[in-house]
């Protein structure tokens, strides 16, 4: 099998231990191409454009960005035999170890050049929503394939958070505002404990957004890292609405100008802001509850 790899860069710290990983694979008859300093839907279009259009040339894509070092040399060789031995198998997502979570996250997409391509991109969920076959998730047999975010900076970390943020936002939609009361809407939410999306999410064994905002403030806790305080503060803050998907392109320096304020605060300091942040949005709300009433803060008030 021939297999076509495309990274996404975007000045990530790990992009050289990246490249390594990939050319240091046993399994050698791929090409390999990197986008570089492109806006994040613009990125992606050329990306999954360039996998549509030349799939005839190749068995495989896989999508590998520069934020992930590859931790087995034989990854390639084992994701061959594994399209190999399932004709049926045309979207396969394995699970990376993230540095922020410290648990499994999804990952690494491989597509077979039979799949079925979306002709529109989501702005947030970038890659499952380019693909209309369906997704086999591996949790086990070739997880962890790589280390995602091994070493990020400030920024990166806090960029990392931006982005689980709104799509954690994203996942909560609103239509039940807009056709109901504010006494249905709770009702119908506290009533479930989990969403569609979250529930999908959970039987696939992978990390829902929610559990990974608990899993970050945990680890930040108990290790005093922060770039770790740096992603919860993200989180948090997409939360509260001071973001929107058109901050996380790279040429939109909103972001990082935003980011100037906080980047010199050490840990303790950290922790206190974020303690604040929280307490302000939510007062003593469990996680559990801020997952249901979210929406109320950014939709219902405004």
């Amino acid at each position: 099998m021939k297999i076509l790899v495309g990274t996404l860069y975007a000045y990530e710290n790990e992009f050289s231990e990246c490249l390594s990983s990939i050319y240091e694979q046993t399994y050698n008859n791929f090409e390999h191409f990197v986008i570089e300093g492109k806006p994040k839907k613009e990125a992606h279009d050329i990306l999954y454009g360039r996998f549509k259009n030349e799939s005839k040339h190749f068995d495989l894509m896989i999508k590998v960005d520069a934020d992930m070092v590859i931790n087995d040399n034989k990854l390639f060789e084992k994701i061959v035999k594994k399209f190999e031995i399932d004709d049926s198998l045309e979207y396969l997502v394995i699970g990376v170890h993230d540095f922020f979570t410290d648990t499994l996250i999804n990952g690494l997409h491989v597509f077979r050049n039979t799949v079925k391509w979306s002709d529109n991109g989501d702005l947030l969920f970038t890659d499952r929503s380019r693909v209309n076959s369906k997704h086999i998730y591996d949790a086990k047999e070739l997880a962890p394939a790589a280390f995602h975010c091994k070493n990020p900076s400030f920024f990166q970390s806090f960029h990392y958070g931006v982005h689980r943020g709104l799509k954690c936002r994203e996942l909560r939609p609103d239509h039940e505002l807009k056709q109901g009361s504010l006494y249905k809407y709770l009702k119908n939410k506290i009533s479930n404990k989990f969403n569609k999306n979250t529930k999908k999410v959970m039987k696939e064994g992978e990390v829902s957004h929610w559990e990974a905002l608990e899993l970050i403030w945990k680890n930040f806790n108990l290790k005093n890292d922060s770039r770790l305080g740096f992603a919860v503060l993200g989180f948090e803050l997409a939360l509260k609405g001071e973001f929107n998907v058109s901050h996380l392109d790279i040429n939109n320096p909103f972001l990082e100008n935003y980011f100037k304020k906080y980047n010199l605060y050490e840990t303790n300091e950290l922790k206190k802001i974020i303690k604040l942040i929280r307490f302000k949005n939510w007062g003593f709300l469990p996680n559990s509850m801020r997952r249901k009433i979210i929406p109320l803060s950014y939709h219902y008030f405004k």
